[in-house]
């Protein structure tokens, strides 16, 4: 599995999510079985100066909250969703304004997030997979069950708005 991390030059950028190739990780999961995060690969790429200087468990972190809300959500919300099973460490209790995606087959399967940093970041992921799961736009076909072994998960981290001087 690969995590892409983006910073930009307004307003920075974190975005861990997983690639096609690396499905078979995601479809244990939804079969019941734990993911194994420590086989994942981080691969930077920065485009300004800003990070929210995240280890690689954290990183992990944010990335296992997503996926298993999205199995979660679509899953039928039987029981409430637990956040304290999850390292909660000071930095990923940080405001931060977040948004998540969902692709199928690099087809846009749900998009919702924040532009401004308003609940911690583990909150804010999971606040933004439950609405990316149930996206108004899909309303007519929302993800399904058997849909979400092919999901790619994109969990994006945004910093601060700064004013820019001109375009």
């Amino acid at each position: 599995m690969k995590i892409y991390i983006f910073s930009g030059i307004a307003a920075g950028l974190l975005c861990l999510g997983c690639q096609a190739e690396d499905r078979a990780p995601v479809a244990a999961k939804a079969e019941g079985k734990a993911m194994n995060l420590s086989s994942t690969r981080l691969v930077e790429h920065k485009s300004g100066e800003w990070s929210p200087g995240l280890t690689e468990e954290e990183k992990g972190t944010l990335f296992a909250i997503a996926r298993d809300t999205l199995n979660w959500s679509v899953g039928g919300q039987r029981e409430k969703f637990l956040l304290d099973k999850y390292a909660l460490t000071p930095r990923l209790k940080g405001k931060c304004a977040t948004f998540v995606t969902f692709t199928n087959r690099k087809e846009l399967r749900g998009c919702v997030g924040t532009l401004e940093a308003r609940e911690p970041m583990y909150q804010s992921v999971h606040t933004s997979a439950v609405n990316a799961s149930q996206d108004s736009r899909f309303g007519d076909n929302p993800i399904t069950t058997n849909e979400v072994p092919a999901i790619q998960i994109h969990v994006s981290l945004l910093s601060q708005m700064k004013p820019i001087q001109s375009i």
